[in-house]
């Protein structure tokens, strides 16, 4: 079972190989504390049970096979269903230093979120996740690789489940002091993945994710701050 990180192996996918995860998020091949066990996304079908590509950085990809094995019935679950249609997003400031991601329309079939931005050097802020992924029975998983600041991935745990609400996913809060245009809707770079782990389309704030300016992605250092997360 990809994700049953933990030796020794029991065959599911429990809060101690999320833990494991979480302490390795974001490192690659090249840092001595990278451990491959975790290292097991993406996969060839991008399902939790395909062939396992890994790509020698631990990120969003392995936090998704984690969310799609998580738990006992992960062996048995059903296929999940393809989403159809754009998930309609707003990106807007909800506080003096604050950033919020909001789910307009109900979208039960949405799964992970990747929310990243480079921001200067030590800049770190905080993520929390919203009330819309809190609102179901399902368990969710949040990680932030701060080493540029701002990467971070919110799943829903469990084979078939997603967001459970509209409203708030991701709220971002900047230190005192910091820029909030730093986080403006030019800058920031939105990943959605489904149930079946596919990328899905979104519209924000009436723009087409097409017409959104994609971030490069930026160069892993060796060194490594302190890891945030958020297991609830």
């Amino acid at each position: 079972m990809l994700a049953d990180a933990v030796v020794p192996y029991d065959g599911i996918v429990t809060v101690h190989d999320l833990t494991l995860l979480g302490a390795n998020f974001g490192l690659d091949d090249t840092n001595p504390g990278f451990n491959a066990e975790v290292d097991y996304g993406p996969t060839d079908d991008a399902t939790g049970t395909g062939i396992p590509l890994p790509d020698g950085t631990i990120d969003f990809d392995d936090e998704m096979i984690a969310a799609l094995n998580y738990g006992a019935g992960a062996k048995a679950a059903a296929a999940a269903p393809v989403a159809a249609g754009r998930v309609d997003l707003a990106w807007r400031p909800s506080g003096p230093a604050t950033w919020t991601l909001e789910l307009v329309a109900p979208r039960a079939d949405l799964k992970g979120v990747r929310l990243s931005a480079s921001l200067p050097l030590g800049l770190v802020p905080v993520v929390r996740a919203g009330a819309a992924v809190a609102a179901g029975d399902a368990q969710h998983l949040l990680l932030n690789d701060p080493r540029s600041g701002l990467d971070a991935g919110l799943v829903v745990l469990g084979a078939g489940m997603g967001v459970a609400a509209a409203g708030a996913l991701l709220t971002v809060e900047l230190p005192a002091g910091a820029d909030l245009d730093l986080l403006g809707a030019d800058k920031v770079d939105i990943e959605l993945r489904g149930l079946d782990n596919q990328v899905l389309e979104f519209s924000l704030q009436g723009k087409s994710a097409g017409q959104l300016p994609v971030l490069e992605a930026y160069t892993t250092a060796n060194g490594r701050p302190h890891q945030t997360g958020y297991y609830g």
